[in-house]
């Protein structure tokens, strides 16, 4: 499949699924990037919203609420708010089509609009859960309903996990200044 040029009209699904919005703000987009409503969208390494794409050092956030043309405007010059939840998107062609037997598995992003079964030799970022399949009324194409957002706690999100040794440390310097366990 191809990454969007317009914007899309998808929905949210599965409402007992979806998350509360971890990103209750607006969020700063790169610059050069147009953004279209309901597309999914990630934040790169200098912290900028972005097209999801086929770049595995992304994180995935969610779909972006409305339409953002950035092109030409600097880092920052616009904000956009991400929605995290359970959404349905277009299903990667071929080896990397997602089936039935993939429900409850981790899905990668291939574009902005393109679920993955595969993170296609370490290319694509993790996308979120495959919740379900199915065919709008009005079509005839399957479309992937995905959990999105870094909130499943999967390993690829950006979790910073507390080791034992800084919990030790922690409570060593606790009780070294005078503290009451």
């Amino acid at each position: 499949m191809t990454a969007l040029t317009s914007n899309f009209l998808n929905t949210k699904s599965e409402p007992a699924q979806v998350l509360p919005n971890l990103y209750p703000g607006a969020l700063p987009v790169a610059a050069n990037v147009v953004l279209y409503a309901n597309a999914l969208v990630a934040i790169n390494s200098s912290g900028y919203v972005v097209p999801a794409s086929a770049t595995a050092s992304l994180t995935v956030l969610g779909r972006v609420v409305n339409s953002v043309d950035n092109t030409g405007g600097s880092a920052g010059a616009f904000n956009v708010i991400v929605e995290q939840g359970a959404f349905d998107y277009t299903i990667a062609s071929g080896v990397n089509a997602v089936t039935i037997a993939d429900i409850g598995d981790l899905v990668y992003a291939q574009d902005d609009n393109t679920v993955s079964k595969t993170d296609q030799g370490g290319t694509l970022p993790v996308l979120g859960v495959l919740l379900n399949l199915y065919t709008p009324a009005n079509s005839s194409t399957t479309r992937a309903i995905v959990q999105v957002g870094p909130s499943l706690g999967f390993a690829a999100a950006p979790v910073k996990a507390f080791t034992a040794r800084a919990v030790v440390t922690s409570l060593a310097a606790y009780a070294a200044s005078g503290g009451v366990l």
